[in-house]
């Protein structure tokens, strides 16, 4: 199975979870990153980043779950998979479209330095 099979993979596991009412209804954006599929896509490591940019750029206007997922999961799961190498300024913080700007920005500057 290729990374982009298995990024879809998870993807649609995530999608799936994120489609729950509990899930879409908790004030607690953590809720996102408290699954299977969230530990999966990180474990899946740093060939996935490519595809990580990407989805940022796919329209999430008739999918609620991904917009959910581009909101605070994309972010998380680019920490999880460098580490303490790529953090959100202080002044970002909260700011939902902010930190996916920075964090779109940061991948097209840096990816290329985790290519396998």
């Amino acid at each position: 199975m290729s990374i982009e099979d298995k990024f879809d993979q998870v993807m649609k596991e995530w999608k799936e979870y994120c489609q729950k009412p509990e899930v879409q209804c908790d004030s607690n954006p953590e809720v996102v990153l408290n699954c299977r599929a969230f530990k999966r896509m990180v474990k899946l490591g740093p060939t996935v980043l490519p595809l990580v940019r990407k989805l940022y750029e796919e329209d999430d206007s008739k999918c609620f779950e991904l917009s959910i997922i581009k909101g605070i999961g994309l972010t998380a799961v680019v920490r999880g998979i460098v580490d303490e190498e790529f953090t959100i300024p202080d002044e970002l913080r909260g700011k939902v479209n902010a930190i996916q700007d920075y964090t779109k920005g940061w991948l097209d500057e840096n990816m290329h330095k985790y290519a396998i």
